[in-house]
Order: structure tokens, then sequence, then C-alpha cells
């Protein structure tokens, strides 16, 4: 059976527009993923950050003992 170019044309977009959409999802997940990664960087930051607050805040505590607590 001859299966004519006009006839082919519709499946040809419809394989064209899922590759797209295909590559789209993919896109989206990369992106997303590099958004996760961000995140955890960020949040380990914020975490070494709260620490250093904690030991400098001990550290104001002892000199401020050793200085009577003025």
């Amino acid at each position: 059976m001859f299966i004519s170019n006009q006839d082919n044309l519709p499946r040809q977009r419809a394989k064209k527009a899922e590759k797209e959409r295909s590559a789209a999802i993919l896109d989206n997940a990369e992106i997303g993923l590099d958004l996760v990664v961000s995140l955890n960087d960020a949040t380990e930051t914020i975490i070494a950050l709260n620490e250093r607050i904690i030991t400098l805040q001990e550290e104001i505590a002892g000199l401020k003992a050793q200085m009577g607590g003025k």
C-alpha cells in the first residue's frame, strides 16, 4: 500500500512534536537537578555559618566572663 507524503505528514509532525516534548522534559529535569544541587550547597553554607555564629557567641561569652561580666 502506498502512503503519500500528504498522508505521512501528520505522523511526521506528531513524531517531531513528541521529540520536542521529550527534549523539554529532559531540560526541565536537568534544571530541577541543578536547582536541588544549588539548594543543597546553600543549605550547607547556612549550616556552616550557623555553627560559626555559635562558636563566636561562645567566644564572646568566654571573653565577657574573663572581663568580669562587662
